[in-house]
């Protein structure tokens, strides 16, 4: 199924920069068709949030670096500020999925990253976390998805 844009949750970069096994193949793969045009994407400013906390709990310069610089908007990936509608949108979709007890698992980082997908034009969120599962106004496709059997008896999840 071809998709125009996808909104690129913050574990994809946390696999690149990190070099997480089994997962780093794919997400470089993506990040590289963003780069060659072939994928339109988006991700919040919360993902560079995310994602240096713990370089900066290690005290990790090398990564702290590398994080700030995939972190730039370029012609085929947007990084989307926080903003109040977002917020709003946001708090909107976390209180409706904690209505239902199934979905109870949501966080608000979790919907401010599914509302900006949603804010965006997004077709679906690129994920590895099943929290998403809570938000059935967007798709979503899961990079364990596109591993090998054998790839994933060796996973290690951050989601």
């Amino acid at each position: 199924m071809p998709v125009n844009k996808v909104y690129l949750d913050t574990n994809v970069f946390i696999y690149t920069v990190e070099q997480v096994v089994p997962w780093a193949a794919r997400a470089v793969e993506v990040l590289k068709a963003i780069d060659n045009g072939e994928i339109s994407a988006a991700t919040s400013e919360l993902s560079l949030a995310e994602a240096l906390v713990r370089p900066f709990q290690l005290g990790n310069q090398q990564a702290i670096r590398a994080y700030r610089g995939i972190f730039q908007t370029r012609a085929w990936l947007r990084v989307v500020p926080i903003e109040r509608g977002i917020l709003v949108d946001a708090a909107r979709l976390c209180g409706a999925c904690l209505r239902g007890t199934e979905n109870a698992r949501a966080k608000l980082p979790d919907a401010i990253h599914a509302a900006t997908a949603l804010v965006e034009g997004c077709e679906l969120i690129l994920t590895n976390d099943r929290r998403f599962q809570a938000f059935p106004e967007i798709n979503k496709l899961y990079l364990r998805d596109f591993l090998e059997p054998q790839d994933l008896s060796s996973e290690e999840s951050l989601s």
